[in-house]
């Protein structure tokens, strides 16, 4: 089974609205990442998917049941 961490959440002004602090890769690191997942999808290489999810994914793990 595969999750994503919760983000990490701060309050905001009003006590009923939170705000989520999320981690964003900058554009061309991002397009070399999807080139990467396009090519491991492609081919049907799970483990190239899986890696360049780990990469790039912050939060992103894979758990064992």
């Amino acid at each position: 089974m595969t999750t994503l961490r919760p983000p990490r959440i701060s309050a905001s002004a009003h006590q009923r609205i939170m705000k989520a602090l999320e981690f964003c890769m900058p554009w061309p690191e991002l397009q070399v990442q999807l080139h990467q997942l396009k090519q491991a999808a492609h081919n049907e290489d799970l483990p190239a998917i899986k890696a360049v999810l780990l990469a790039c994914v912050q939060g992103y793990h894979e758990q064992v049941l």
